[in-house]
C-alpha cells in the first residue's frame, strides 16, 4: 500500500486499487490503465508519479494526475440525509457516457428513496465506476404515542396512536391495520407504517398489565348474619397475598377491620402497592344482639408479699372465663400475672374485661441472730426490727442490740418492697454486772451506747488520788482499732460522779467493738455498738 494526500493506493493480485479518504476507504476503484500484468508485488510513490512492481511484465509507473483524472467522483448537491419528500441532486464528475445504478444515463440524476448510488462512467481511460454516495430518508413523527400510562391494572386498557400519517396503511406487531388500536393486554407494541418514502418501523412501547389482588373475605360472611353489639368485621390476614396499601369499607372506614353496632350491609374494597383494587362479596349483618360489659374488681392491693393473696371478681354475667382457665366468678391468686375474664351473658354474647396486674414480691431471706456477752447481731445489716418476748421494741432497729434484759428475742427484717420475714426466736441469758470494778478501787462506765461519734468514758475512785489510765478499741476480730489514754475524772468530795472524757469514734464502722481499760493492777473489759 502507498499513501499520497488524501488517496490511498493498493496494489493486489488483480490489479492497483485506488481510495480517496473523501469518498471513504470501501470505495476502492481499479486503476489498471495500461498495466500489462496485473500481479503487483511491490508499489511506491515517488514525488508525483506510481511506481508498481509487476510479476512479468517488470515496472508500471504512471502520474498521480492522470491516474485522477481517470477517477469519477460523484457530489451531492445537498446533505444525502432528506426528509421524506425532499430531494438531492448527485452529479458525477465529467465523461464521455453515464450509467447510474439505478439504470439513469445522465450526467446527474434527482434522489427522492433512500439507497446507495454509484456511476460507471466512460472516460479517456475506459469505464470506471465511481465513488458510493448512500442517500438516507429521515422520517418525522415515525413514533407511537399513548393515551394514558402504559402500566395498568387487568381490566383496564390503554389507546396506541401511529402518529405518522400513511396513504396505504397500518401493520401493528398484534395484526391490526388501523391507525390506533386499543390494548389490554401485556406485550411490546410497534407499528408498520407505508409511507410514500416506502415502509417505515415505529418505536416500541411496552405494556404491564398487573394483576389485582384476591378478593377479600369478610369474616364473618353471609346474606344473612347475626353479631353481637361491639363484634368486629374482619379480613383474615394472608401470607401468600400481595401486600395490601389501603381498605375502604362500603360505610367509608379504611381500616382493616370495623365495628358493629347497627344491623347494616358492608362490602370492602383493598387497594395493592400497584394500585389495583378487588371487592368482597357483601355481608348483610341483619341482627345486632346487646353484649355485656366485663368489669374485674379486687379485694384489696394488687400488690402484695409472698405467702399473702389477691382475691379478683368479676361482675355478674351468665358464664365467666379466666385467662388462668378457672371459671367461676371470683379467683384467689397468689402470684404474679395480668388477669382479664371474659363473660358471656343469656344471649350468647361475650366481653373481655381490661387488664389487671397483679404483683407478688417475694420476701427476705429470714435474718438470723448470733449473741456477743451482752449484745445480739442480726445477719442483716439494714431494715431490722427487735422484738423481745413478742414486743415490738420501738427504735430498736439497728443491726447490733445491747440487752438490758434476759428473755426471748426475734428480729424482724424488711426489704424495699415491705416485705419482711422474722427470725427464729432467740432464748438470751446473760448475768448482767454492770460497772466493772478495778482491782484498785477503781471503776468506770461508758454512754451512750449505742454511740454515734463521741463515746464518753467516766472514770469513779474512792480516794483522792488520779491515776493516768490507758484506753485501747478492738473489733470482733480482736485488732487494735483506736488507742488513747485517760488523766482519769472522779467524783467531787461528796460522792458525785465527775464529767466525762470524750473519745472520738467517728471513723470507726458501724458495728460492735470492745473497749479495754488498763491501769496498773487491773485490765476491764466493757462492749459497746457503733451506729
Amino acid at each position: 500500500m502507498a499513501v499520497s494526500g488524501t488517496n490511498i493506493f493498493a496494489g493486489t493480485p488483480g490489479g492497483i486499487f485506488v481510495s480517496t479518504a473523501t469518498t471513504g476507504s470501501s470505495n476502492w476503484r481499479a486503476v489498471n490503465n495500461g498495466l500489462a500484468d496485473s500481479a503487483i508485488f511491490s508499489l511506491a510513490i515517488s514525488g508525483t508519479t506510481v511506481f508498481a512492481g509487476t510479476d512479468t511484465a517488470g515496472v508500471w509507473k504512471n502520474s498521480l494526475s492522470g491516474i485522477l483524472a481517470c477517477l469519477p467522483v460523484i457530489n451531492a448537491s445537498s446533505s444525502t440525509d432528506i426528509f421524506c419528500g425532499d430531494s438531492v441532486t448527485l452529479s458525477s464528475s465529467n465523461g464521455i457516457g453515464y450509467f447510474w445504478s439505478d439504470g439513469e444515463a445522465t450526467q446527474s440524476i434527482v434522489v427522492t428513496q433512500a439507497g446507495n448510488y454509484s456511476c460507471n462512467v466512460t472516460t479517456g481511460c475506459g469505464k470506471v465506476t465511481s465513488n458510493t454516495i448512500s442517500v438516507n430518508i429521515i422520517f418525522t413523527n415515525d413514533s407511537i404515542s399513548a393515551s394514558d400510562t402504559t402500566t395498568f391494572c387487568q381490566g383496564d386498557s390503554v389507546t396506541l396512536i401511529a402518529t405518522a400519517s400513511s396513504p396505504t396503511g397500518y401493520l401493528w406487531s398484534d395484526g391490526e391495520t388501523t391507525k390506533s388500536i386499543v390494548v389490554s393486554t401485556a406485550g411490546n407494541y410497534s407499528c408498520n407504517v407505508a409511507t410514500n418514502c416506502g415502509p417505515v418501523n415505529t418505536n416500541s412501547i411496552n405494556v404491564t398489565v398487573n394483576q389485582p389482588p384476591t378478593a377479600p373475605t369478610i369474616s364473618p360472611a353471609g346474606d344473612s348474619v347475626t353479631l353481637c353489639q361491639g363484634a368486629m368485621l374482619t379480613v383474615p390476614s394472608c401470607w401468600f397475598c400481595a401486600p395490601i396499601t389501603s381498605y375502604l369499607w362500603s360505610n367509608g372506614a379504611t381500616t382493616s377491620s370495623i365495628m358493629i353496632s347497627t344491623p347494616q350491609i358492608d362490602s370492602l374494597t383493598i387497594t395493592d402497592a400497584n394500585g389495583c383494587r378487588a371487592t368482597s362479596s357483601p355481608t348483610n349483618v341483619t341482627t345486632v344482639l346487646p353484649s355485656p360489659q366485663a368489669i374485674i374488681t379486687s379485694g384489696g392491693l394488687t400488690t402484695v408479699c409472698d405467702g399473702d393473696s389477691v382475691v379478683l371478681t368479676s361482675n355478674a354475667a351468665a358464664s365467666y372465663s379466666w385467662n388462668n382457665g378457672d371459671t367461676t366468678q371470683s379467683i384467689t391468686t397468689r402470684s404474679s400475672d395480668i388477669y382479664s375474664v371474659t363473660v358471656t351473658n343469656a344471649n350468647g354474647c361475650s366481653a373481655t374485661s381490661s387488664p389487671m396486674d397483679v404483683t407478688v414480691y417475694s420476701n427476705p431471706i429470714p435474718p438470723t441472730i448470733q449473741q456477743f456477752d451482752d449484745s445480739l447481731k442480726s445477719s442483716a445489716t439494714k431494715g431490722n426490727q427487735w422484738y423481745l418476748n413478742g414486743n415490738l421494741m420501738p427504735g430498736d432497729t439497728g443491726q447490733y442490740y445491747v440487752a438490758s434484759q434476759n428473755g426471748i428475742y426475734m428480729v424482724e427484717r424488711t426489704n424495699g418492697n415491705g416485705c419482711s420475714s422474722f427470725s427464729a426466736p432467740f432464748n438470751f441469758t446473760y448475768v448482767y454486772v454492770g460497772i466493772a470494778d478495778l482491782a484498785d478501787g477503781n471503776s468506770f462506765s461508758i454512754y451512750p451506747n449505742p454511740v454515734g461519734n463521741q463515746l464518753t468514758v467516766v472514770i469513779a475512785r474512792s480516794g483522792a488520788t488520779r491515776q493516768s489510765l490507758a484506753l485501747d478499741i478492738y473489733n470482733v476480730l480482736g485488732e487494735t482499732v483506736l488507742s488513747s489514754s485517760l488523766s482519769g475524772v472522779y467524783p467531787d468530795n461528796f460522792g458525785r460522779e465527775g464529767r466525762g472524757e470524750a473519745l472520738d469514734v467517728s471513723t470507726l464502722p458501724a458495728g460492735m467493738y470492745f473497749l479495754q481499760m488498763k491501769t496498773k493492777g487491773a485490765l476491764v473489759t466493757q462492749r459497746f455498738v457503733k451506729e
